[in-house]
């Protein structure tokens, strides 16, 4: 401040985050790439480190190793009766103030959640994905503790509240890059605990493992944007549940109601073939060819057994490749009902079921939907969360 420079953000802000969000986009920080670009830069400039100069006050007898401090000599004297006592100031170097602090600060933090991954990383790389990302990261904060000087540093150091505006000040204005480095990766850090969207969304879009295929998101977008109506209607918080290996389970949770992804469910039992479908099936056993499984994409469960609801997603490229995409679509729901309902009740489940296209032109929509029919929508309004006609027959017959 007397040099006249602004500093900002200089404290952490009030998060307006819970404090599982917070813990949650603090463990995607620490293997993001801000702070890989630190690990990096460090390992591969380890020289560039600059030890702090400090001064501190000793007492010695006779034995001066700095400035003498003759007024506090003479307290001392004066109140130990010691004649020969001295009081001085040292000069000691040190990687734990100035802009040193910053950097030890943010690699001590980084490196308490970083060990959160140990162990849920592939040992090789995996291709155009986060997981190969964030792998890389917590190789390099691992390898970065190992340097002698960060080693000796770090070791001794001890993650005080926050690194004081001063070292901050000084890690910004630093004409060291690793000194830069460390100050964007803690103002990134504070932007992301202020709940700032762009930065959140950011970390998250490098960070996140999720699903690459696009039919994919398009049936979490199906799952979330109900769960999410159906919260807000219901007054209940959306419980998002692990995702682990292994079939029938939840995906969220809202009130009484369990989405399910990927998953027939326990609720599902085979349908009496019809004659058609008993020679097909006979014909693929002929040629030692499994027989199809029947899995919708989104399966709603109110309470353990009674499904009340199919989803079916149907991603495409071409705008006007909708039709053939909800013929097929039309065609799965009725199908996969089979396994829901007794045959003369498909009705019900049918009409209260979803079928999410990626794109539906406005002027071929059918309005009103027809009441014995599931409700069609597209992506746009899955973004917009634009799912009450679904809702509506969900809770209206569920």
């Amino acid at each position: 401040m007397r040099q006249g420079r602004s500093l900002s953000p200089v404290d952490p802000l009030h998060a307006q985050l819970g404090p599982e969000d917070l813990e949650y986009l603090r463990l995607h920080w620490a293997v993001s790439p801000v702070v890989g670009a630190l690990c990096q830069y460090l390992a591969e400039h380890r020289f560039e480190l600059q030890a702090s100069t400090d001064s501190i006050l000793e007492t010695s007898d006779l034995a001066i190793r700095g400035q003498l401090d003759a007024r506090r000599t003479a307290l001392l004297r004066a109140t130990t009766g010691h004649p020969t006592a001295v009081t001085y100031r040292s000069v000691q170097k040190s990687f734990f103030t100035g802009p040193n602090q910053v950097l030890a600060w943010v690699l001590a933090y980084a490196d308490r959640y970083a060990l959160q991954w140990t162990g849920k990383l592939p040992p090789v790389p995996v291709v155009n994905d986060a997981r190969d990302s964030i792998r890389r990261t917590v190789v390099s904060l691992v390898e970065v503790r190992r340097i002698n000087i960060v080693r000796d540093a770090l070791g001794a150091f001890r993650l005080p509240a926050r690194p004081t505006s001063q070292a901050l000040q000084q890690a910004k204005t630093s004409r060291r890059q690793v000194y830069q480095l460390a100050f964007a990766a803690y103002a990134n850090l504070l932007a992301i605990e202020g709940g700032d969207n762009d930065t959140v969304r950011r970390l998250l879009e490098e960070t996140l493992i999720k699903p690459k295929e696009n039919y994919q998101l398009l049936e979490l977008a199906m799952a979330v944007s109900l769960a999410r109506a159906a919260g807000e209607r219901l007054n209940v918080p959306v419980r998002l549940h692990e995702i682990t290996l292994g079939g029938n389970q939840i995906l969220l949770s809202v009130g009484e109601y369990d989405i399910h992804w990927q998953a027939q469910t326990k609720s599902y039992s085979p349908p009496e073939l019809e004659p058609a479908e008993a020679v097909y099936y006979q014909l693929l056993a002929d040629y030692n060819l499994r027989n199809p499984q029947d899995r919708p994409d989104i399966v709603i469960k109110r309470g353990e057994h009674q499904v009340v609801s199919i989803g079916e997603a149907k991603s495409f490229g071409k705008e006007d490749a909708w039709s053939q995409r909800l013929r097929s679509a039309l065609a799965q729901i009725v199908r996969y009902t089979r396994g829901y309902r007794p045959a003369g009740q498909l009705e019900g489940l049918i009409s209260q079921s979803c079928i999410a296209l990626s794109h539906y032109p406005t002027a071929e929509r059918v309005a009103p939907t027809p009441a014995q029919g599931p409700v069609v929508l597209d992506s746009e309004d899955l973004i917009a969360g634009h799912v009450d006609e679904w809702l509506d027959r969900i809770l209206a017959h569920g």
